[in-house]
């Protein structure tokens, strides 16, 4: 039969009722096995008194019991019940005691589990935030780094622009002053060329002169030879014709030395013309240098300096 809640179970044999009784103990015994096979009832030196007083009063009964099953055959009927009875009762109330102190200690482990697991948690999270603030400093550190950085980067472009302004501001001021003196130059050239157009137009009148002269000096010989030939007793005409000749070659003579000395002021004249032409070649170089250097220097800004120049035209001379 089976058992209710708050009473005795009515047994016909004694025999049921001692396995009864027996699978009771069976099970009060595995219930005090599993609490002291527990880790916080170790630790519990109360409980752990408590469930060896209990222990000790289930062996105790235990004895009782076997005592009395076997002197059961000397008492009476009455006092056999009697007792079966108190012991029924006291097993009821201890497995009721054990039950109850049984939830009490699953409460409690359930109870320190979950601490246990809070605490965990809470550890956790803890560490999660120590790492989160230490990456988060190290990110603010890396941060400022950089920043720091980037305002000695801007800070440097700012002197380094204010220098490439300077300079080209300065290069801007050289190719003004390159400009005047390729302008001076360029009249210098030209007037140049006017000296060298009037000193071979001197050469061309000086030659054609010279042509003249001779072509006269060649008709008064031709004029001498025919009165020579006319007149033989003209002797001293001819003598007076010979000086006259004389004074004609030295005419002619200081009229090639004229020549010769214009001769060596045109040649000067083209020296100073090819040296001037030179200059103004390498003066256009260094200023295409300088373009393509201010332009190589400063890539975020470009400056465009624009220079018109005419083309240069030497006329031959003839």
């Amino acid at each position: 039969m089976k058992k209710t809640s708050g009473s005795l179970p009515y047994f016909q044999d004694l025999s049921q009722e001692n396995l009864f009784l027996k699978a009771e103990l069976a099970r009060s015994h595995q219930l005090i096995h599993e609490l002291e096979a527990s880790y916080f009832h170790q630790k519990n030196h109360k409980l752990s008194r408590e469930n060896a007083a209990m222990k000790q009063q289930l062996q105790q009964l235990s004895f009782e019991l076997e005592r009395i099953s076997a002197n059961k055959e000397d008492k009476s009927a009455e006092t056999l019940n009697r007792i079966k009875s108190e012991l029924l009762s006291k097993i009821v109330v201890l497995q009721e005691l054990l039950q109850k102190e049984t939830y009490a200690r699953k409460q409690e482990i359930e109870e320190k589990h979950r601490l246990h697991l809070t605490n965990v948690k809470a550890e956790e999270e803890k560490k999660s935030l120590h790492s989160q603030i230490e990456y988060e400093k190290l990110h603010a550190e890396r941060e400022k780094t950089l920043r720091e950085k980037k305002e000695q980067e801007l800070k440097n472009a700012a002197y380094e622009n204010a220098r490439l302004k300077d300079e080209l501001h300065a290069k801007s001021l050289q190719l003004k002053q390159i400009e005047t003196d390729v302008a001076v130059l360029k009249e210098r050239v030209t007037e140049t060329k006017s000296r060298l157009l009037e000193a071979e137009k001197t050469k061309e009148a000086l030659f054609y002169e010279t042509i003249l002269s001779y072509k006269r000096q060649l008709d008064e010989s031709d004029k001498w030879i025919a009165s020579h030939f006319a007149d033989i007793d003209a002797f001293q005409q001819t003598e007076k014709a010979l000086e006259q000749n004389e004074e004609v070659f030295e005419r002619t003579e200081q009229i090639e030395a004229v020549l010769q000395t214009v001769t060596e002021q045109v040649d000067q004249l083209q020296q100073q013309l090819s040296a001037i032409q030179q200059n103004d070649t390498k003066m256009d170089q260094k200023i295409t240098e300088w373009k393509k250097q201010a332009k190589e220097e400063t890539p975020p800004q470009k400056w465009v300096y624009q220079i018109k120049r005419k083309d240069k035209e030497t006329k031959p001379l003839n």
